[in-house]
C-alpha cells in the first residue's frame, strides 16, 4: 500500500530571519512540494 502524506503547515518568518541560503532552501522545498502535489493523480501509482 502506497501512502502519500502532504502537510500544509503555514510558516511565518520575518524577513530579518531568512536570508541567503536559508531562504533558498525554504523556497526550494516549497517548489518541490508544489511539483509533487501537481504530479499526484487519483487512482494512479
Amino acid at each position: 500500500m502506497d501512502l502519500l502524506l502532504l502537510l500544509d503547515i503555514p510558516m511565518l518568518f520575518s524577513q530579518a530571519q531568512l536570508r541567503g541560503r536559508a531562504a533558498d532552501v525554504i523556497a526550494a522545498a516549497n517548489t518541490a512540494a508544489e511539483v509533487a502535489l501537481r504530479l499526484v493523480r487519483p487512482g494512479k501509482k
